[in-house]
């Protein structure tokens, strides 16, 4: 059910028209919506109500469904630097968001994770001629699985929060993937 809303939900995003959006609590309102991104460690969309302008953000899993309206025409009243701070502010105050800075050890694809919203990115090459990388992100297990994807492709250098978090990870998930490989031998 959450995948269908979400491809839902990126169709809309393409067709950039308002929709309803109806919420398990019954309620329903008009929203343009700005992004789908990892907030608060759920998918979670970022929109705009269209009868006051306001933000808001729901998880996706608070959706009950969405119902586009193509023929409803709305222009959207917030900044992508409005939009930006608010992402930003709901982070600082749950205490999810930190500087990731990785050195990039081999040039490559790089994507970021799906959903992750970055903020202020930023690229440069330091005195020994590495190439740095960082932005604010939003710390989950997507970051990390992500992360752990790069295969030693990058090395995180700060935050120092990050960095232990992610070892704590790495720690968690090879303790588990030995844990199974125990239980196929016995």
């Amino acid at each position: 059910m959450e995948i269908d809303l979400v491809k839902n939900i990126e169709k809309a995003f393409k067709g950039e028209i308002p929709i309803k959006i109806t919420l398990n609590s019954g309620n329903d309102f008009w929203a343009f919506l700005h992004y789908i991104i990892y907030l608060e460690g759920d998918l979670t969309i970022i929109g705009e109500d269209i009868v006051d302008g306001s933000l808001f953000n729901f998880a996706i899993g608070n959706i009950t469904k969405i119902d586009p309206n193509i023929d409803m025409v709305y222009t959207p009243k917030c900044s992508l630097k409005v939009i930006e701070k608010y992402i930003e502010e709901i982070r600082r105050i749950n205490g999810s968001d930190e500087r990731l800075i990785l050195k990039i050890k081999q040039i490559g694809n790089l994507s970021i994770p799906p959903y992750q919203y970055l903020i202020r990115p930023f690229m440069t090459t330091n005195q020994f001629g590495d190439m740095i990388w960082a932005a604010t992100v939003e710390v989950s297990e997507v970051l990390f699985i992500w992360l752990l994807s790069l295969n030693g492709k990058v090395e995180i250098i700060g935050t120092d929060g990050i960095k232990i978090r992610y070892l704590k990870f790495c720690e968690s998930r090879l303790k588990n993937q030995e844990d199974s490989n125990t239980k196929l031998v016995s």
